[in-house]
């Protein structure tokens, strides 16, 4: 599938707003699927207003795409290393549903790694958001970045099934948080060391029950691609420590074992240029 290029699309998931509960929106619903629907909450600084809905008598658990990306995969590092955005890794199975508690201001959002289908790029997982919401709920949550010129728009629903939680070396692309702070006009960073070993769970996408796809697309014209906004290196397992492989070509040097020295050293050098930050 085709890959989303950061020259083709505007970043509108600015500054995380957590959202205050509102009644949901009338319309009529799908049966099958979970819908989102969105209405603006302060359309002069650009904030609006998402109410997932999970009509159905199952947990189900969706990414938001809108506006040529996943919602959470722009700015993630910024919002796990900040705690006041709400937002953390899910970790534990059975995924507990959202909470929509009343007219709390503490709307957040959970990460987890994606796997991406037949994708063609390098990396096949991509951190976005996970919304697991209750049979028969409904979950909302405010979002800002939009415009009167840019409102949200080619929007859809993806359904992803949970796996067991293991451990993940999970890094990011130093431009989101550039990307971040030229929006924002903020020097907020990234979480460290980066990468780091988390331990998640992972998520694929699998068709919604009774449809023969994984996404329901809820408006404009969307060409469903599974594509990370930036490069960064997700991977299952523990993350490798660059300086522990120098210690080993060493040791291999010492020994006069002068090839196998050679192939760790190599090792080394391709661990700290695929590493984000020094």
């Amino acid at each position: 599938m085709s890959e989303v290029k950061k020259s083709e699309v505007k970043i509108v998931g600015g500054r995380l707003y957590t959202g205050v509960a509102k009644p949901k929106p009338s319309g009529v619903y799908p049966p099958k699927t979970p819908v989102v629907t969105w209405n603006w909450y302060n359309e002069d600084e650009g904030v609006v207003q998402w109410v997932f809905d999970n009509p159905t008598s199952k947990t189900v658990s969706v990414l938001l795409f809108r506006n040529g990306y996943f919602f959470g995969n722009a700015f993630w590092p910024v919002y796990v290393a900040n705690p006041g955005f709400n937002v953390s890794w899910i970790t534990l199975t059975p995924v507990q549903p959202l909470d929509n508690s009343g007219d709390l201001e503490k709307h957040g959002a959970r990460l987890a790694p994606v796997k991406i289908p037949g994708s063609s790029t390098t990396n096949k997982y991509l951190i976005a958001f996970i919304f697991t919401l209750a049979p028969e709920s409904f979950y909302s949550i405010l979002e800002g970045g939009f415009s009167k010129e840019m409102p949200p728009s080619d929007i859809a629903l993806v359904n992803v099934v949970p796996g067991d939680p293991q451990d993940f070396c999970i890094g990011y692309d130093l431009e989101q948080v550039e990307a971040w702070d030229l929006q924002t006009k903020t020097l907020m960073q990234g979480y460290t060391p980066n990468p780091m070993t988390i331990e998640t769970v992972p998520f694929t996408p699998a068709n919604f029950e009774g449809t023969d796809s994984p996404w329901h697309i809820a408006s404009g014209n969307v060409y469903p691609s599974f594509a990370s906004l930036f490069n960064d290196p997700v991977a299952p397992g523990k993350c490798i420590n660059c300086r522990d492989l120098i210690e080993e070509a060493v040791g291999y040097f010492d020994r006069g074992q002068i090839k196998e020295g050679f192939e760790m050293l190599a090792k080394a050098i391709d661990c700290y240029t695929k590493r984000a930050s020094p």
